[in-house]
Formats: C-alpha cells, structure tokens, sequence
C-alpha cells in the first residue's frame, strides 16, 4: 500500500511540474512554497468533503485569489476535485478524500479534525 502511495505521489507530482500554469505558479511563490500550498488546499478541502468558496482558502492562507484558481482548475483537470468555476467553489473528489488523509499519516502529520476558519 506504502508503495503505491509513493507511486502516485511521485507521478501526480511529476505531473505538477510538467504544467506551465504551475511552473509560473511555482515562480512566484518559491519552489517549496507551491507544493506546500499544494498540500495544505487538498488538506483543507479533505477536512470535511463539504463545497467551499476560493475565498474561504485565500483568507486563511494569504495566497492570492487567482493564484488558488489556477490551483483549483489543475486539480480539477486531474480529477483530485470539483470545481464549480463560475461560483468560485470546490470540494474534494468523493474517491480522493480517503488517499488525501491517508497520505497525511505516512507522512506524520496528525489526522485532520478542523481545518476550516469558522
């Protein structure tokens, strides 16, 4: 299980880099900055499955609103959410939300309760 978590990681991360809109991503945020931004949106939207609009996320994470856009259609275009583009909203895919937060065990991190500002 370990390893094809590892798999799909390293493939799923090999395809981030490969796109331009996140390579220019990637530059203006400081290449660690984009896969942590990355991380903590899956995260965010894994915490509770529920819609969310991009300004609930650009609000707790101060990353501009079209900057979680552009994040929002990449994962969208590879199935990891759903993105309703003119109402601004997002939520997990259904299927991904169990690999999310099993991925942030293999990693140490504690299980997410509450990720979202009330």
């Amino acid at each position: 299980m370990l390893a094809n978590v590892i798999y799909i990681d390293h493939k799923f991360r090999t395809r981030i880099h490969k796109s331009y809109r996140l390579r220019k991503l990637n530059s203006n945020l400081g290449g660690s900055g984009l896969s942590f931004v990355l991380d903590e949106f899956l995260e965010w939207l894994a915490a509770d499955g529920k819609w969310h609009s991009l300004d609930e996320f650009t609000a707790s994470n101060r990353v501009e609103k079209h900057k979680v856009e552009e994040i929002a259609k990449f994962f969208a275009r590879f199935k990891f959410i759903e993105f309703k583009g003119n109402a601004k909203k997002v939520r997990i895919n259904h299927k991904m939300r169990p690999f999310i937060l099993s991925s942030l065990l293999v990693e140490g991190k504690p299980p997410v309760l509450e990720l979202h500002a009330h």
